[in-house]
């Protein structure tokens, strides 16, 4: 069996967030999910961590890329880096998680499973979703398309790497 879709969706955002922390200016993009320090844990052992007690299915993994997606098309000067990803991500994860899975949390375990009080993960949601226009709608096209780019390569294993706004429908030439 390949790579579990947590892992590709970390890997690919882990290679973003590389690329934003070679810019020297961004420690100045600041929001509410940037921390002061650099967490002490990697994005991915986080994510993992997260998993483990959240128990989610591959396809919130897609889900959660389309919303950075999202959050990145809407906002450019956005920068993911190693300061807010972790936050991002799993903001993204408790949403798509609330949204897409059978099962659901409730705010204060999400909040005690990432290592967040109560209130500061309600404003991280609240925050992430204004980020994201509101819309934490998927439709089949679109979670068809980012499971095509955070998929492996067929032909030489290679991860594909997704074009910002990817997911979004394709306009029809008249």
């Amino acid at each position: 069996m390949g790579m579990k879709i947590s892992n590709i969706t970390i890997k690919i955002l882990n290679h973003l967030i590389n690329e934003a922390d070679s810019l020297s200016f961004f420690q100045y993009c600041r929001s509410r999910f940037n921390s002061k320090e650099l967490p002490p844990i990697s994005l991915g052992n986080y994510v993992e961590r997260a998993n483990k007690y959240i128990c989610c299915e591959d396809p919130i993994y897609i889900i959660v890329f389309l919303y950075i997606d999202r959050l990145v098309e809407r906002h450019p000067r956005f920068l993911i880096n190693s300061f807010n990803a972790h936050r991002l991500i799993f903001t993204a994860i408790v949403i798509a998680d609330k949204l897409y899975s059978d099962h659901c949390l409730t705010n204060q375990q999400y909040a005690r499973i990432g290592g967040y009080r109560l209130e500061d993960l309600n404003k991280l949601e609240w925050d992430f979703l204004s980020l994201i226009g509101l819309n934490a709608n998927v439709t089949e096209e679109q979670y068809g398309i980012c499971l095509l780019y955070t998929s492996p390569s067929p032909r030489d294993g290679l991860l594909s790497r997704m074009p910002s706004s990817a997911c979004k429908k394709k306009k029809k030439k008249k």
